[in-house]
């Protein structure tokens, strides 16, 4: 155990961690749009893949900042839902798996809860008063279409969190806010499943990371003795394996796989 002083708390809507990986872990069932959180600071706040979890996201991020120890930390990591291509590839008017992420996202704004808020996350916490906030943007393939073994396996990995979660983010909404019957979901999701493994498609995800430091800037490191962690979503997987590969490393030092082209940087399919 490399931190066996810290103490950290996993949550979730439902006790799905039926086992803790080690002693200091534990796995509480709770509610983050709660407003009381208990009567401790924390050192660090994680949250992770929240999209469409909460009506207002500022809210969490003030909750967190008011929940920290002066000089705590706190990091949030959120895919952005729009997918993306820069090299033309992908047909935005039928590309299924492109309708699909479109159609999603109209019906997370019709519920009221929004699922584009990573490009969002560094202003909102500036607002609620953090400072030295840091952002970091990967590129996630959609399946494994490059030609980089890094970016194929990072890709693998994507491509089985979203297949396992497509169903689940689309049956409430568009039952509840199409008037769509669950056969219907059924039956439009076996084309989004078959574009989601086009390889002749060079699609991709953003993952927006915050890390910062609040209230006192400059601040490096901090005293881990309790951390709070709130981290749930279909991107668990790929950020696990990344993690344990050392993936998630190598991709934010690495520039060898991305080109610049009319001063943009693209993702590549290389050979």
């Amino acid at each position: 155990m490399k931190f066996p002083n810290a103490r950290v708390i996993g949550t979730d809507l439902s006790p799905t961690q039926k086992e803790r990986p080690v002693s200091n872990v534990e796995w509480i069932a709770e509610d983050a749009n709660d407003k009381d959180w208990g009567k401790k600071r924390y050192d660090y706040i994680h949250t992770r893949m929240m999209m469409g979890a909460f009506e207002d996201f500022r809210e969490i991020i003030q909750r967190s900042y008011d929940y920290l120890q002066p000089g705590g930390w706190m990091e949030s990591q959120e895919a952005y839902p729009t997918v993306l291509c820069d090299d033309g590839t992908l047909d935005k008017e039928t590309n299924a798996f492109y309708l699909y992420s479109k159609k999603l996202d109209e019906a997370a704004m019709t519920a009221g809860k929004p699922i584009r808020i990573a490009n969002k996350l560094k202003r909102w916490f500036q607002e609620v008063g953090f400072v030295d906030v840091h952002e970091e943007v990967f590129k996630i393939p959609i399946n494994s279409w490059p030609k980089d073994p890094q970016f194929k396996l990072i890709g693998r990995f994507w491509a089985d969190s979203l297949m396992a979660g497509l169903q689940g983010f689309a049956l409430a909404l568009f039952t509840r806010y199409w008037g769509w019957s669950v056969e219907e979901v059924e039956v439009y999701l076996v084309n989004v499943r078959r574009a989601m493994q086009d390889r002749s498609v060079h699609a991709y995800h953003k993952l927006l990371v915050c890390l910062l430091p609040p209230r006192l800037a400059g601040l490096i490191g901090y005293t881990a003795n309790t951390i709070a962690a709130m981290s749930s979503g279909a991107a668990s997987l790929l950020l696990r394996k990344c993690k344990q590969g050392r993936q998630h490393k190598q991709l934010h030092r690495s520039k060898l796989h991305n080109r610049t082209a009319n001063g943009r940087r693209i993702l590549t399919d290389r050979t």
